[in-house]
């Protein structure tokens, strides 16, 4: 037979007490290990809050710009239909002042031509009118002239003297 334990009652109680202690280290590790577990989900816990909230700010602000962003899209339409219908308006006002200009350009020239026709006629006329008086004139001129003649050699001059 082996031989037998003694038992006493100081190592008895100490083996007793460390087994306690294992037990109550083993305890107390648990709940620390449970605070600080407590400690890292209070903390996640406060990082997913502030993760939503700025996700939620984030879908905010993304929303509002996307707002913006269609408003700015609308005024961008909007001024360039603006944009077209002024330059429509500015090419039909050019035409327009084209077709006029032409319009007087061709106006000008016909009665710049009616005119020249008119002053051509009106020296053909005069020049018409001076060759008859002068016609006139020099046969007035003559007839003058050979009525002096008579009349001298009335008075028995020589015409030719004088």
């Amino acid at each position: 037979m082996p031989p037998k334990k003694k038992k006493g009652k100081g190592k008895g109680k100490k083996k007793k007490k460390k087994g306690d202690e294992k037990t109550e280290l083993t305890i107390e590790d648990k709940y620390k290990r449970t605070l600080e577990e407590i400690e890292c989900l209070k903390d996640e816990l406060d990082l997913t809050r502030q993760y939503k909230t700025m996700q939620s700010e984030m879908a905010l602000r993304i929303h509002m710009l996307e707002q913006t962003v269609t408003k700015l899209r609308e005024q961008l339409a909007s001024t360039e239909e603006e944009l077209q219908k002024t330059r429509k308006e500015r090419d039909d006002m050019r035409r327009e002042k084209d077709q006029i200009i032409s319009e007087l350009k061709f106006k000008i020239e016909h009665m710049e031509s009616v005119y020249e026709s008119i002053l051509h006629d009106a020296f053909d006329k005069m020049t018409l009118k001076v060759d008859e008086a002068r016609s006139k004139w020099e046969t007035q001129s003559s007839e003058i002239q050979e009525r002096n003649k008579q009349i001298l050699l009335e008075f028995g001059l020589n015409p030719l003297e004088i």
